[in-house]
């Protein structure tokens, strides 16, 4: 029963398999770029960091294959390049963060797609890797809930790459299960994490802060 559950789904189907291996890549590589953008006051642009580092996951599945280390490295390697050089920018010139963020998401984007369609792949790797996996929500979300566990930057990173990772597991098992569509259900887990973390979380969760203060005797 429990392998027909958890297990089978992605022991009998392709498609299931694929999907695991893109919402792990986008949890491995999008963790670290998550904690960056909530500790910058920038987590609106995920949703451009989710398209930026579409070159270096490309570039590595036309190297590798769909390989979840060769992905991730190649994504993580995309999203920090594209992130440090809006930053250099933004401090270089008048152009504000946000602005350049935004220019070089569009380049990274397009290259991307490029790399991929010069190669003639007969898989569409955009819809593969962000399609189908809301990858705004996979990024932000497990980063967002980290908050609540650690104040370690290094620690929010672990943390948020296995709140990432185990809500891509959960949404898929969902989606199959349930028969519903992959996206919403893996941005639901990611969700429901963030709520419980939220509520129960040691650092600044509401349940620790409703708790009555130990005063200092006197």
């Amino acid at each position: 029963m429990l392998y027909d559950a958890l297990i089978a789904p992605f022991a009998e189907f392709d498609f299931m398999r694929r999907a695991l291996v893109g919402v792990l890549a986008i949890a491995l590589a999008g963790g670290p770029v998550g904690v960056f953008l909530m500790l910058r006051r920038m987590s609106l642009t995920g949703d451009a960091m989710a398209h930026g580092i579409l070159p270096g996951a490309a570039v590595a599945y036309l190297v590798a294959g769909l390989s979840l280390p060769a992905m991730t490295v190649g994504g993580l390697i995309a999203g920090v390049t594209v992130a440090m050089l809006a930053g250099l920018v933004a401090r270089a010139t008048a152009l504000k963060e946000d602005a350049s963020l935004a220019a070089f998401y569009l380049l990274s984007l397009a290259l991307g797609v490029t790399i991929v369609s010069m190669r003639g792949s007969s898989v569409d790797l955009f819809h593969v890797l962000f399609g189908t996996v809301l990858a705004v929500g996979l990024m932000m979300l497990p980063a967002a809930a980290s908050r609540f566990w650690s104040a370690d930057i290094s620690s929010m990173i672990a943390i948020a790459v296995a709140i990432g990772a185990g809500s891509g597991v959960v949404g898929l098992l969902l989606s199959y299960h349930a028969e519903l569509p992959a996206g919403p259900a893996i941005v639901l887990s990611a969700g429901a994490a963030y709520l419980l973390s939220l509520a129960g979380g040691r650092e600044g969760g509401l349940f620790w802060l409703a708790l009555p203060r130990r005063h200092l005797e006197a």
